[in-house]
C-alpha cells in the first residue's frame, strides 16, 4: 500500500466525521488506508462511526487507553501499511488536492530523508477574527512569509497535522517522544529528525483546512500546558528556547513597545476625540487593573476611551490601525502571561 494517514482522536464525534468525508473526496492514484487511534475518549470512535463506510480508502479503527497524543500516533505509525504517512488530525479539512500534491513533490525530489509540511489556513467561517489574526503573525501558526519549495528547520515547523513523509524513515529515526503529552510534542520530533538528516520542505499546494474556533480564552487555557511542557522540552535539549514567548516574558516589566502604543493611542483620543470602544473582553480588563506598570499604562488608555465613547464619538481608520496595534500587543502580554503560568509553576499576574 502506498499512503496511510494516521488521526490520534479524542472526544470529537462531529469533527471526525467531517474529517473522514472530506478525505474520502481527496484525489489520488490508487486505495489509501485511514488509521484513526481512539486516546480513551468517552465519546469511543465506534461510537462516532457507527456506520460510516468510505468509498475510497480502507478506514481502520484502534481503541487505546488514554495515553495521550503521541502515544496514539506512534501507535497509528506502527500499524501502518503504507509506504507513506500523513500525519494529520481530527479537526482538519482536507483539500481534495491535498494528497496528490504531496505525492507530486515525492515522485520530483526522490529523497528518501523528505518530509513535506502542508499549508494549513483556517476555515473561512472562522476567520474575521483579530485574535486568529495576531497568531497567524507567527506565535503559534507561522505561515506569513513562507514560500512553495522553502526549506525550513524541523525544529521549528514540524507542524504534525500535515506532515507527509517516508514511514520507514520515522521507524528508523525516532517516533514522538510520549512524554510530550501536549505542546511541542511535533517540535521535539522535528528537531531530533533534523539532526538525523530530515529535509523538511514546505508544500503551500498542499491544503488542510483548521475546523475549529480559536478565541482567547481557550487558547489561554492550551498555553498554560504549553508552558510545563516547555519545561520538560528544555529539559530534554536545553539547547533549545522557545522564541514564541519566553524572549517576551524575560522583560515583561519593562516592554517599551506596550508603553509607546498605549501612549499613542491616548495622545490620539486627546487629539482628535474620534474613538470607539476597543472590543477587548473582560479578561483584558482584569489584567489591565493589576498593578504591573506596563498594564497601568494600558488601562489608562481604556479609561479614557470609555469616557469618549459614552459622549457617541466616531471613529476613523486611524483609529482602528492603532487599536489594532494595540490588541496585538495586549495579546501577546497575555499569551506569555498564561504561558508562564505553565513554565514557571505561578502566575505572573
Amino acid at each position: 500500500m502506498l499512503l496511510t494517514i494516521i488521526i490520534p482522536y479524542y472526544n470529537a464525534p462531529d469533527k471526525i466525521l467531517q474529517c473522514l468525508d472530506a478525505l474520502d473526496n481527496c484525489y489520488f492514484p490508487e486505495k489509501f488506508e485511514v488509521i484513526v487511534v481512539d486516546d480513551g475518549s468517552d465519546v469511543s470512535i465506534e461510537q462516532a462511526i457507527t456506520e460510516y463506510q468510505p468509498d475510497n480508502y480502507k478506514l481502520r479503527v484502534f481503541q487505546n487507553q488514554h495515553y495521550g497524543q503521541s502515544a496514539a500516533t506512534n501507535f497509528g505509525i506502527k500499524q501502518a501499511q503504507g509506504e507513506f504517512v500523513l500525519l494529520f488530525a481530527q479537526d482538519m479539512l482536507a483539500d481534495k488536492n491535498l494528497l496528490c500534491s504531496h505525492l507530486e513533490i515525492f515522485e520530483q525530489k526522490q529523497n528518501s530523508s523528505l518530509a513535506l509540511l502542508g499549508y494549513m489556513p483556517f476555515s473561512r467561517k472562522f476567520q474575521n477574527n483579530d485574535f486568529l489574526d495576531f497568531l497567524l503573525t507567527g506565535p503559534q501558526f507561522a505561515f506569513q512569509g513562507l514560500k512553495q519549495g522553502d526549506y525550513l528547520e524541523p525544529g521549528k515547523y514540524f507542524y504534525a497535522p500535515n506532515i507527509f513523509m517516508r514511514r520507514d524513515f520515522l521507524l528508523e529515526n525516532g517516533l514522538f517522544d510520549q512524554e510530550m503529552q501536549y505542546g511541542f510534542q511535533d517540535l521535539e520530533l522535528g528537531y531530533r529528525l533534523g539532526k538525523k538528516g530530515l529535509n523538511l520542505v514546505f508544500n503551500k499546494n498542499a491544503v488542510a483546512y483548521h475546523l475549529h474556533k480559536i478565541d482567547l480564552e481557550s487558547f489561554c487555557a492550551k498555553l498554560k500546558i504549553m508552558g510545563k511542557m516547555a519545561v520538560v522540552l528544555h529539559q530534554k535539549h536545553p539547547q533549545l528556547k522557545d522564541a514564541r514567548y519566553i524572549a517576551f516574558l524575560l522583560d515583561l516589566n519593562n516592554n517599551q513597545d506596550v508603553i509607546k502604543y498605549a501612549k499613542e493611542l491616548l495622545n490620539f483620543v486627546e487629539q482628535k476625540k474620534q474613538v470607539d470602544k476597543l472590543c477587548l473582553n473582560a479578561l483584558v480588563l482584569e489584567l489591565a487593573k493589576s498593578k504591573e506598570p506596563v498594564l497601568c499604562n494600558i488601562y489608562q488608555v481604556l479609561t479614557k476611551i470609555s469616557v469618549f465613547a459614552d459622549k457617541g464619538y466616531d471613529l476613523n481608520d486611524d483609529f482602528f490601525k492603532i487599536e489594532k496595534k494595540m490588541k496585538f500587543i495586549l495579546y501577546k502580554l497575555i499569551c506569555s502571561a498564561y504561558f508562564a503560568q505553565g513554565y514557571f509553576g505561578k502566575g505572573m499576574l
